[in-house]
């Protein structure tokens, strides 16, 4: 995005002098908590004790995953390290800090919401000099933006297209009734790996914003029991603001949606939700999604284009041990052709359907043999019908067609795009060839 402007900055430049806030890795996960409350921040890098490098990040999600899973009871004695990345939705990834903004923003457009900057531009040490978030990369942009002329095409094509034009006034949300409690709402973050939830009335209406930030609130331990509380009592009591959610209509301009999100008197929206006439929820936009359409409008690709397969190149890579981890109906993930995807909110939307069975015995694994190399499902030709059919001995699975339907038949099931080429559903890539290595020498 920033490649045409006579201003391509380097981290260096832009980066914040001030003090970086850390967590030594010898914390606690309470104490984890505790600093990223009292400096109201959503995530923090974490030092190792004995030599002061990043060995990783600790972010608000973090926690919500790990209570989700085991409650509260083991936070006072569970090591911060055990909490890191749990989620597995922001890794720590280090940028050198003479990394130029154009390469850190084409990173941040590819979910991860935080870099952090280490060494010198003389010399690749790794010590910490500063963070860089999507937050800062807005910013920057939206300045870019009003004052570089070199800017002025690319500010043009964002101010001419709309959400409709990249697809995200459609996206796919996740809602909780404002009568459910804390918990309740806190266990699905962690379930659809989401970071915030639409709260709405018993109209469906969008009346709050619930996110994992709001963990914070209940850092002291004395506190826990408002777990139990609804979640429209919670945001009275502790977050009256997230009463008031950001909205943005769907033919809204991407560069009004982004001076939205990052406005000059200071203010941040993380997030905005996309409602109807009725005012009620129908997608919502992060700052993911903003900074990904300004990074394929900048580089001249088809905003409307959501080929999974081609839009993997920017996704990180899981090992098979790592989606072995995920294998259970509320944390499923599978593998197929080289893409790792996680189909829990798939198989809750199915759920008690017997199309989930085969993907429930799957969990974990990789099904390519279940597809043909096109990415197809497997066909054969049926022996009693004579026609060629699916081929799905393990069972029929979702947003496969009946078996009285037939490859050949005219008919089709009203289903959009299955699974399996949707890329909403795609999280990384496979890594087939994985070994252990030892480093014997870092210093030469």
């Amino acid at each position: 995005p920033f490649s045409n402007s006579s201003n391509k900055k380097t981290l260096q430049e832009v980066v914040s002098k001030s003090k970086v806030i850390t967590i030594n890795s010898s914390s606690t996960a309470q104490e984890a908590l505790s600093t990223l409350t009292k400096h109201h921040i959503l995530s923090a890098p974490v030092l190792s004790s004995k030599q002061q490098k990043v060995s990783g990040i600790v972010d608000i999600l973090d926690f919500v995953t790990y209570i989700a899973k085991y409650g509260t009871s083991q936070l006072k004695t569970e090591s911060v390290e055990r909490i890191m990345d749990l989620s597995g939705k922001d890794p720590y990834v280090p940028l050198y800090v003479h990394s130029t903004v154009d390469l850190s923003v084409k990173i941040l457009a590819r979910g991860i919401h935080r870099v952090a900057v280490v060494g010198s531009a003389e010399t690749k040490e790794s010590f910490l000099h500063g963070m860089f978030s999507q937050t800062d990369a807005l910013r920057i942009l939206n300045s870019l933006l009003e004052e570089e002329p070199s800017m002025a095409s690319l500010k043009k094509n964002l101010m001419d297209q709309s959400l409709i034009t990249f697809n995200l006034h459609k996206k796919e949300l996740q809602t909780i009734s404002q009568d459910s409690t804390v918990q309740e709402a806190f266990e699905k973050i962690a379930q659809y790996g989401v970071s915030a939830l639409a709260v709405v009335n018993n109209k469906k209406q969008l009346v709050g914003n619930f996110s994992a930030s709001d963990l914070r609130q209940l850092s002291d331990s004395s506190k826990w029991s408002e777990l139990g509380m609804t979640v429209l009592d919670f945001l009275q009591t502790c977050s009256p603001r997230s009463l008031e959610p950001a909205t943005v209509s769907q033919d809204a301009a991407l560069f009004s949606v982004m001076s939205q999100m990052v406005d000059k008197t200071g203010r941040t929206e993380h997030r905005l939700w996309v409602t109807n006439e009725n005012d009620e929820p129908v997608s919502v936009v992060s700052m993911t999604d903003v900074l990904r359409a300004v990074v394929e409008s900048s580089a001249g690709q088809d905003p409307s284009s959501d080929d999974s397969i081609a839009q993997s190149a920017s996704l990180r890579f899981y090992t098979p041990k790592e989606v072995a981890l995920h294998d259970t109906p509320a944390d499923l993930w599978v593998s197929l052709l080289g893409r790792v995807y996680n189909l829990t909110p798939l198989v809750s939307q199915y759920k008690g359907s017997p199309l989930v069975q085969p993907l429930y015995q799957a969990a974990g694994t990789d099904i390519s043999h279940w597809f043909d190399a096109s990415g197809n499902v497997k066909t054969w030709i049926d022996p009693i019908t004579n026609s060629r059919a699916f081929y799905t001995p393990m069972g029929r699975f979702v947003h496969v067609p009946s078996p009285h339907m037939t490859v050949d038949s005219d008919q089709e099931e009203k289903v959009e795009k299955p699974w399996w080429m949707d890329g909403r559903y795609q999280i990384g890539q496979l890594a087939t060839k994985t070994r252990m290595i030892r480093i014997v020498n870092t210093l030469t």
